[in-house]
């Protein structure tokens, strides 16, 4: 999604773009995605452009280190474990068998 002062541009790969005029419809009720009108084809092409101007740019923005993002968060739930591909990744993290987890 991507917005300036009066257009709002949603892209949703696999539909047709959504367009709206938030000047004239703040509510966002009526989706010009598929309006013929030259306006709104020309407001989706810059639109579309400038979406894809920026996703192609490089956005890391970790402001906080992983171990303070750690001790906000604390660990997972027990039961859960993120980020392991199967039982003999978790046993090489861990040093202990899988059947032990908590």
């Amino acid at each position: 999604m991507i917005r300036d002062q009066r257009w709002k541009y949603v892209h949703a790969e696999g539909f047709r773009p959504m367009l709206f005029d938030l000047e004239a419809d703040p509510l966002e009720l009526n989706d010009l995605g598929g309006s013929d009108q030259e306006e709104h084809v020309l407001q989706r092409a810059t639109m579309a452009q400038a979406l894809f101007a920026w996703s192609r740019q490089h956005h890391n923005r970790i402001t906080m280190s992983p171990d303070r993002i750690e001790a906000m968060t604390g660990r997972e739930p027990p039961g859960i474990l993120i980020g392991f591909w199967d039982e003999q990744e978790f046993e090489a993290e861990f040093g202990k068998p899988f059947a032990d987890r908590p």
